[in-house]
This record gives structure tokens, sequence and C-alpha cells, in this order.
């Protein structure tokens, strides 16, 4: 339950606030879309860990278990989208290597330390369980933004 006079709350209503007079509701609402799309293996990956490893995506899948490419709504885009994964490609190529595995993994124990903290959920482990059985809450994005915000 959302308290008013709690701290973190009042960063993430100015923000809000701040987001909502700088861009339209559909932008944002492509953005979130966006966010989950890209963000949801990696969570899994961190979750499941590497006994599942083939039930992730392999490279070059662009599918997402649970979404439909023709209901995912996606921004124009200037560029060619293929350009741009290969450049994405080739950027992260050796990047993820111990420590920075190690970073994440951090970052993700306390991002769902924050959502039971802040009562997202009744347990921080519940996180986990969620992204095994694909059933992501639709403000997931509202909770990395408001975790982010409050460091």
């Amino acid at each position: 339950m959302l308290v008013v006079s709690n701290p973190e709350h009042d960063q993430y209503f100015a923000a809000l606030r701040c987001v909502s007079t700088s861009a339209t509701v559909k932008e944002l609402q492509e953005d979130e879309a966006s966010l989950v799309i890209l963000t949801l293996d990696a969570i899994k990956a961190l979750t499941i860990g590497p006994q599942h490893k083939e039930d992730l995506a392999t490279e070059g899948d662009n599918s997402v278990e649970g979404y439909s490419e023709d209901v995912v709504p996606h921004k124009r885009s200037h560029i060619d989208p293929q350009i741009l994964e290969e450049s994405l490609k080739g950027a992260s190529k050796h990047v993820t290597v111990k420590g920075t595995a190690d970073d994440y993994t951090r970052y993700w124990k306390q991002f769902m330390e924050f959502c039971e903290r802040v009562g997202y959920v009744a347990k921080a482990k519940d996180i986990n369980m969620f992204v095994r059985e694909d059933n992501i809450s639709k403000d997931f994005p509202t909770w990395v933004a408001v975790w982010i915000m409050s460091k």
C-alpha cells in the first residue's frame, strides 16, 4: 500500500509529475513495454540460474515468452533495428565477466529487499517466483525506477 508521507514515495510522485510534463502517455507506455521486453531475459537469468539456460532466449531470438510482436508497442525508428542489434552485440561482447555478474546479483538482491521494504511484495524472494512463473507485475518497471530514484 502506498503511503504518501513516505519520502521515497514523495520522490516518486515528484519524478512522475516531471516525467508526465515532458512525455506523452503513449511514449511512456511504449518505453515501459520496451523496458519489460529488454530486461525479462536478464531477470530470468539471474533468478533461474544456470540449470535452465536452455529456456532463455537464444542469440538472435527476438521473442519474449508471453509477448507477441503484434501486441507490444514499438517506437518508430529512423535507424534499421538490425544495425542497432549488431552494434549492441559488438559493444556487449565480453562485458559480462565474473565481476559484472556479481554486481548484477548484488543489485538484484538490493532491489528485492527494497521491494519488500516498501511493500511491493510480502517477501523479497517472491519476486524470483513471479519471474520464474512469468507473472511479473505490470508495475515492475515503475518499481525499478522508484528503487533507482531512492538510491
